[in-house]
């Protein structure tokens, strides 16, 4: 978990200022806070050892509380890494387990608790009768909206939902700053976030994350944005600083269809795909590798918005079609495919 925002001018132990040109000793790890000297930071290691990562907690006009760099970040660089705070095993029903959700909170530390409560809240539990009730009958529905307006569905993999504390504070923006990759860590077997800067990032500059997944355009976003997260976006895109990007992803979705689909990787699932690519001539593949040229030229170049999965998505498939579209198999599955076609059939 990150610190709150200082003006860097007071010592975080012992409170003591200075004024003027005077500058305190900032934490050569995080850059987030001062000490006046050693001792005070010596002394504030115990604490401050859990909260020592390079983002501080700062007030975003209009978006509320969100994430800030202490320093700046080169694009590809790990900016945090943190553990699941709170890891919940649903029911057999897709329920949480509210004793074990109070029980979770509960182990959490005085600071952990403080951060949970502040945390965001949708508000919209009256518009799930049956939560709402189950959450009042166990006395903890503050706790349940937070948990479900912060929390990350891992349930298609092992059945459980997952909460961070600190990447839950990096706000959405359609053009987004950082990618937040969820993996699994073996040493102390709990899931981890690993917040990877995507461009250059500036001290004081915000740390931003894209919320959904499947290329849309503004007005689509706005939209799914609302119905899944409660809020209206604010970020430099949907202001209409960062203009042309829809035209840009119409093109892109006109050449790549799949990609404005919230599950790309169904592309290659889908039995009518399987068919109509088994299908695929030399002169098909070259047709479409043509087209994915394009749509990853105009992502490479131009493209700014949206999850960066997605735009990976597109690369990943224009290397495959490439492949294909110069595969002497290709030429040789032409001329024996004609007697399988029956299995299609």
């Amino acid at each position: 978990m990150p610190e709150n925002v200082t003006d860097r001018k007071c010592c975080h132990k012992c409170q003591k200022t200075v004024t003027g040109k005077k500058k305190l000793s900032k934490c050569g790890r995080c850059h987030s806070i001062t000490y006046c000297g050693q001792e005070c930071q010596r002394e504030d290691w115990p604490r401050h050892s859990q909260y020592c990562i390079p983002v501080m907690v700062a007030e975003i006009p209009g978006m509320g509380r969100g994430l800030v760099a202490s320093k700046d970040f080169k694009k590809g660089e790990v900016i945090f890494k943190e553990p699941s705070a709170i890891t919940i095993k649903m029911t057999t029903s897709y329920l949480i387990p509210l004793p074990e959700l109070k029980e979770k909170i509960s182990k959490l530390s005085e600071e952990q608790k403080s951060k949970f409560y502040q945390l965001y809240q949708q508000g919209n539990l009256q518009d799930w009768p049956a939560t709402l009730w189950a959450g009042l009958e166990e006395n903890c529905v503050q706790e349940l909206d937070i948990f479900l307006s912060n929390g990350i569905d891992n349930v298609p993999i092992d059945g459980t939902m997952l909460l961070f504390l600190t990447s839950s504070l990096s706000n959405h923006s359609c053009s987004p700053n950082v990618y937040v990759e969820k993996y699994f860590c073996d040493e102390d077997s709990c899931y981890r976030h690993k917040a990877i800067a995507i461009k250059d990032i500036s001290k004081g500059e915000e740390v931003t994350q894209c919320y959904t997944r499947g290329l849309m355009t503004k007005s689509k976003m706005k939209t799914k944005l609302q119905e899944d997260f409660c809020f209206e976006c604010k970020c430099v895109v949907c202001s209409g600083s960062d203009p042309g990007q829809d035209g840009l992803i119409s093109k892109i979705i006109r050449l790549v269809p799949d990609v404005s689909k919230h599950h790309i990787s169904s592309r290659y699932h889908d039995a009518q795909t399987i068919k109509s690519l088994y299908n695929n001539t030399m002169q098909d593949w070259r047709k479409e590798a043509s087209h994915l040229e394009r749509a990853a030229d105009l992502i490479n170049k131009q493209l700014y918005i949206g999850h960066i999965q997605d735009r990976f998505f597109v690369f990943e498939i224009f290397v495959s079609a490439s492949q294909m579209a110069r595969d002497p198999l290709v030429e040789k599955h032409g001329i024996l495919k004609g007697r399988d076609r029956c299995c299609w059939q």
